[in-house]
């Protein structure tokens, strides 16, 4: 009766198990658009270029995000067909899964490496409906206090 009674506590799910037993539906190609959301006292900090703009876009980006296993058989999520600026790399990021119903909700964190200069730290975190998806991510310029926001909706293609 014991053994029964523990086997059933450890095998048991409790409503608030969010672990995923099939994740095939999450990887893949998505296809949307990011929006950079920075703040003003930051944004007053940046030069324009040679021809006198802006780094910093003014609308939407269209941009493509794959999520895929890595040689790990871990998720990660990267940016595709997108041109960094040059000097930065930005390596896929690591990527947790769980699961709320038929939504899946994303969470991770990564970095930009600046070069020589060093690098900054990311975190992410979203989720997959159907087959939109939705991430809010932040790149942090000090850690876990100034950071740019990125916003990105888009579609499974």
């Amino acid at each position: 009766m014991i053994l029964f009674v523990m086997s059933t506590m450890v095998s048991c799910r409790s409503c608030g198990d969010k672990r995923v037993d099939d994740i095939s539906k999450v990887p893949g190609i998505y296809e949307g658009q990011a929006e950079l959301l920075i703040p003003d006292n930051l944004k007053k900090m940046v030069k324009p270029d040679s021809t006198g703009k802006s780094p910093i876009p003014d609308g939407p980006i269209p941009c493509k995000l794959e999520i895929k296993k890595n040689e790990n058989k871990e998720l990660t999520i990267e940016i595709v067909d997108f041109k960094m600026p040059n000097g930065m790399e930005l390596a896929p990021s690591s990527c947790r899964v769980s699961q709320d119903g038929e939504v899946f909700n994303l969470e991770g964190e990564g970095k930009v490496s600046l070069g020589t200069k060093g690098s900054l730290s990311y975190e992410h975190e979203g989720k997959i409906e159907g087959t939109a998806i939705h991430l809010d991510g932040t790149v942090y310029i000090i850690p876990k206090v100034l950071g740019v926001k990125i916003v990105f909706d888009g579609e499974k293609k």
